[in-house]
């Protein structure tokens, strides 16, 4: 009985830093016991049981071992929009940019990348410190030929850039296919000194789009760069570039520097079964339509309010009702119905009953934490 006794605790000597590593720690238990002399099963699972309470002070239950993490959504009032809003008109103090960079360096900083880009003799007509709607501080630089740059102000790395002067222009864009696109894309970032296949961003979109401004209408490309994890691309945090060629040359349109997402790794506990099951009892809530096919996939998904909206029947158009800004593992279950017609209006009810639909389901609590309608 000592011996196994001590054989649990030498396993929770291990580092345990995740819920994932309690299974492990039960199953290491078991098989470093019972090769060895007769043990009853239940004393060796409830021996432990205890170390992990006394080792982690987390209380150990089979069913409940990872924290639910989807919240009520916030109800933002009317005064707390007011104050929002105050908040980004407020002086930026002297305390918050004692570490930026000056905004002599900013401008020099912006007149580099535009030069690296191809842009000549820019001049800088307004430079200036804004907050934005969370509170961060950037700056705003804008040139005498409608472009305008939004630097990080403590590393000076570029946010975005956006050329206003393409609307000007009269531009027969040259044809390109997707391959060709994406290496330009590939080497305006390594002008810029951005090497991305380093930092594990990887091409995840390259299309060509219609783009009209006035009278001009034309065709761009958007390439876009997303940080990979196992098989699977985080949308929330990319590189993302819009152009055209015209006559060999590259018209740059928007340049987006690096949008960190909130990524949470979590791990895969659910399985594709258990989540096609959740998404299916979650849809006869709204519809009962027959299901005439049902597919999951493994994805990154934002947490957002689609869900909750069907099920309270709002719309939340005014933005009132906000959730936790964080991505996650998530199942993808598409469910498509046998019906005779498309929808023909965007009324809640008829989303509910009549619309196809994607739910996202937490790969490790099941909960279903956002979706979307999957035709319009």
């Amino acid at each position: 009985m000592e011996e196994y006794e001590k054989k649990i605790k030498k396993v929770l000597e291990k580092e345990i830093d995740t819920p994932a590593k309690y299974e492990f720690t039960i199953k290491t238990a078991l098989e470093g016991t019972q090769k060895e002399k007769k043990v009853p099963i239940y004393k060796i699972i409830a021996t432990a049981c205890c170390s992990l309470i006394l080792c982690t002070g987390i209380a150990f239950a089979a069913q409940n071992i990872y924290q639910k993490v989807w919240k009520e959504p916030t109800y933002i009032t009317e005064e707390q929009k007011q104050e929002e809003i105050s908040n980004v008109k407020s002086e930026i103090t002297k305390e918050e940019t004692q570490d930026f960079i000056t905004k002599d360096e900013a401008n020099e900083k912006a007149l580099a990348i535009l030069k690296k880009l191809g842009y000549e003799n820019e001049n800088i007509t307004n430079s200036a410190l804004i907050r934005g709607y969370s509170g961060e501080i950037h700056y705003l630089i804008k040139t005498g030929t409608s472009k305008t740059i939004t630097l990080d102000p403590q590393t000076s790395e570029l946010y975005n850039l956006i050329n206003n002067d393409m609307d000007n222009r009269e531009l027969n864009s040259d044809k390109i296919d997707s391959k060709k696109a994406i290496e330009l894309a590939e080497q305006t970032y390594k002008k810029l000194g951005i090497n991305l296949a380093d930092m594990g961003y990887e091409v995840c979109q390259a299309v060509e789009n219609g783009y009209v401004s006035g009278k001009n209408s034309n065709k761009m490309w958007n390439v876009k760069f997303a940080k990979k994890h196992s098989d699977r691309f985080d949308m929330e945090d990319y590189y993302s570039i819009t152009f055209l060629v015209s006559n060999a040359q590259v018209y740059y349109y928007a340049i987006t520097g690096n949008i960190k997402g909130n990524f949470e790794d979590n791990p895969i506990i659910i399985t594709k079964d258990e989540a096609i099951k959740i998404a299916e009892k979650k849809e006869a809530e709204f519809s009962n339509l027959d299901i005439s096919d049902i597919n999951a996939e493994l994805a990154i998904k934002k947490m957002n309010l689609f869900v909750f909206c069907l099920e309270n029947n709002i719309t939340n158009d005014d933005g009132k009702y906000q959730v936790d800004d964080i991505s996650r593992n998530v199942w993808v279950v598409k469910i498509e119905h046998n019906k005779n017609s498309k929808p023909k209006d965007g009324n809640i009810d008829t989303v509910k009953q009549q619309y196809n639909k994607a739910y996202y389901i937490d790969a490790t609590t099941g909960e279903v934490i956002g979706g979307e309608q999957i035709e319009f």
